[in-house]
Formats: structure tokens, C-alpha cells, sequence
């Protein structure tokens, strides 16, 4: 069972940075279209993948780069929100 609740956690904290990358894409200046031409793709995939609820760690890399944000700031924030939620909920609170 522990194994299961330690994926069930990882599952969680991958959603959340992907959820936090997408914030920053949707806020830079950058449309989905200038994304997909600096990574090598197209529009189409950059979507797919930023509407997932995870994506291979290279892409979301390269997407976060393309954007001007390092991604392991982009990965912080996300586990500090995160944690930040868990310890509300655990204090009764939203």
C-alpha cells in the first residue's frame, strides 16, 4: 500500500507542475505557435501535451525554456503551492 500512496503522490506533484507550466505559457507573451516553432514541433502538440495531466520531463523542459523560465522554478512553485494546499486542508481549512 505504501508504494501506492507514494505514486498516488507523484502523480499529484507531476499535475501540479504541469498545471503551473501551463499558467506560465497561457501568461507569456508567447503563443502556442512561436512554443511549438522554438521546440521543434507544432502548435497542435505543444496543446496536447500542456492539456495533459503530465508530460515527459524533455518537453517540459524544453516548453519552460522556450517560454524564458527555468523549469525547476517553474517545478517549485508548484510543490510549494502544493504543499501549501495539503497543509490547509490537513489545518481544516479550503
Amino acid at each position: 500500500m505504501a508504494d501506492m500512496e507514494m505514486l498516488a503522490r507523484a502523480n499529484s506533484k507531476a499535475m501540479a507542475a504541469v498545471s503551473e507550466l501551463r499558467k506560465e505559457v497561457k501568461d507569456s507573451p508567447k503563443s502556442y505557435a512561436e512554443v511549438a516553432r522554438s521546440i521543434g514541433t507544432d502548435r497542435h502538440t505543444v496543446s496536447k501535451n500542456l492539456h495533459r495531466s503530465d508530460i515527459a520531463l524533455d518537453k517540459f523542459f524544453a516548453i519552460s525554456m522556450s517560454i524564458g523560465k527555468d523549469p525547476e522554478e517553474i517545478i517549485r512553485i508548484a510543490m510549494l503551492a502544493k504543499t501549501e494546499e495539503t497543509t490547509a486542508l490537513a489545518e481544516g481549512g479550503e
